[in-house]
């Protein structure tokens, strides 16, 4: 439950996003400053909704991990060294229920999370492509469409993050399935 509203919050917001980056490609048709102040009004938003959406699931999503990881981790030990020295059908059932779900979970939201920095790249090279074609460009609002666009590019987004701990990204789940890799020939070994 937890991993599913997780990965609708940053799934939802990284649509958001997409939608103003489509917005930035159709108001370079043409350049008012109006339409810009609109655009940066967006912009200012999307800013502050992405750094309370940090704050409001940085802890949760700390807390998801580590269980999931600790419950991935102990399945698999289970798994590989089962207590007596067997395991019956409903406890292989249940250690493949976790050992396929667990990590299924934790990477739709890394999926989810990296699509916002995705989308927030797309809209950075929008944005610099907007400039410029405005320098290319006589306007007599030019100069205050360019400083709109500068204070866009100034914003940096925050790469969403559990708790400060590990950027969700693409390189956490090749650590997640290297670290469970090592885990797995520790346990061989030691069974040895």
């Amino acid at each position: 439950m937890v991993a599913l509203m997780l990965g609708v919050f940053y799934y939802e917001y990284s649509e958001f996003l997409h939608r103003f980056h489509s917005s930035l490609r159709i108001e370079s048709k043409s350049f008012h400053r109006s339409e810009i102040s609109s655009q940066v009004q967006m912009h200012t938003l999307l800013f502050k909704v992405v750094h309370d959406l940090e704050e409001a699931t940085s802890l949760i999503c700390f807390f998801f991990l580590c269980s999931q990881m600790t419950a991935m981790y102990y399945t698999l030990a289970a798994f590989m060294n089962p207590p007596g020295g067997w395991l019956s059908v409903p406890q292989k059932c249940e250690i493949a229920v976790v050992l396929a779900l667990d990590p299924l979970s934790v990477i739709g939201i890394i999926a989810c999370s990296s699509k916002i920095n995705k989308e927030y790249q797309k809209c950075l090279k929008a944005i610099t492509l907007l400039k410029g074609r405005l320098v290319m460009q006589q306007s007599s609002d030019r100069e205050h469409i360019l400083q709109y666009l500068a204070v866009m590019q100034e914003k940096q987004f925050p790469t969403l993050s559990a708790y400060g701990v590990v950027e969700l990204n693409s390189k956490f789940v090749l650590g997640i399935f290297g670290s469970l890799f090592t885990y797995s020939l520790l346990i061989l070994n030691l069974k040895k």
